[in-house]
């Protein structure tokens, strides 16, 4: 497999698991670095976690709102 269709799969499972608050994510983020390596294990670390805190804050600002 190519190593950027690996990132996005990886990034897309980890927003998900991220969004809905899976206790996994820590093991997601040490695999990261085993899979792709230290620096691009840490950039797709943080962008992926940069794109669910930021889709995780719409929810809560537009949808659960007045919950």
């Amino acid at each position: 497999m190519d190593v950027q269709k690996g990132c996005i799969y990886f990034s897309s499972f980890y927003v998900l698991a991220e969004i809905l608050a899976i206790p996994a994510v820590p093991i997601l983020t040490a695999s990261s670095g085993y899979l792709f390596g230290t620096v691009l294990g840490t950039a797709t670390c943080l962008f992926s976690a940069s794109i669910a805190a930021s889709i995780s804050f719409v929810i809560g600002r537009t949808f659960l709102r007045y919950v």
